[in-house]
């Protein structure tokens, strides 16, 4: 009885939570896909991360890279329906100390956050298969670039809290830049408008992180007001 208790209790676990991806290991990091929260619910959102570990004195690139680098770039594989917004770019940090270069990105390890929106008719299955081609440029004295397909099952159900992931997705929210005074769903806006950097926290992350400012291109702009 006892073994019939344990059996039926990991098999309804495997309904409740996604099923742990697993890392790929790449050149001078490990990369792996990851969910918050912990099932997918119909009319919902679903925060998607990529998550880099890079290994000592690696680096990869911020949306602007700077006088050189690359950013990463994604490529999704999703169910019917379901749609993905932009990179969530955390606050880099200046690269290179050269008076006449200036690099910016993320080394150790940084999370990569992707809102998507759920369809309120999606599929009815009990798990859903999501997918993403990644691809990006890992530098140190040289530059690699490189790319992985990362896979994530997650389950149908009323969203959640996963605590596997709570901790890792609230640190790389906490180095957001403001997304601005948007109007209506904030969750709606994160798939449909660029995030924004004011001047004062410009201003009090170059303190912090040695950034100076610069003109923000593609998905990240000044904010109006």
């Amino acid at each position: 009885m006892p073994r019939i208790f344990l059996l039926a209790c990991f098999t309804a676990l495997l309904f409740v939570a996604p099923l742990p991806a697993q890392p790929v290991s790449a050149k001078h990091a490990r990369v792996e896909l990851l969910s918050q929260p912990s099932a997918v619910a119909s009319g919902q959102y679903l925060d998607l991360g990529v998550h880099f570990t890079l290994e000592q004195g690696w680096h990869i690139y911020w949306i602007n890279p700077g006088d050189s680098g690359q950013p990463p770039a994604f490529q999704w594989q999703l169910p019917p329906g379901f749609t993905a917004g932009e990179i969530e770019w955390p606050l880099p940090r200046k690269l290179q100390s050269s008076p006449t270069l200036a690099d910016y990105g993320y080394s150790d390890d940084v999370l990569l956050i992707i809102p998507v929106r759920v369809p309120a008719d999606k599929s009815q299955a009990r798990r859903l298969d999501l997918g993403v081609h990644a691809k990006w440029l890992i530098c140190r004295e040289v530059c690699i670039p490189d790319h992985a397909e990362l896979k994530l099952n997650v389950p149908e159900g009323r969203a959640g809290t996963n605590p596997q992931t709570a901790a890792l997705f609230a640190k790389a929210k906490s180095k957001f830049p403001s997304h601005g005074q948007n109007h209506g769903s904030p969750r709606l806006n994160r798939l449909k408008k660029p995030s924004c950097l004011r001047s004062s926290q410009v201003s009090r992350s170059a303190e912090q992180s040695s950034i100076r400012w610069i003109k923000v291109k593609l998905k990240t702009r000044p904010c109006s007001g």
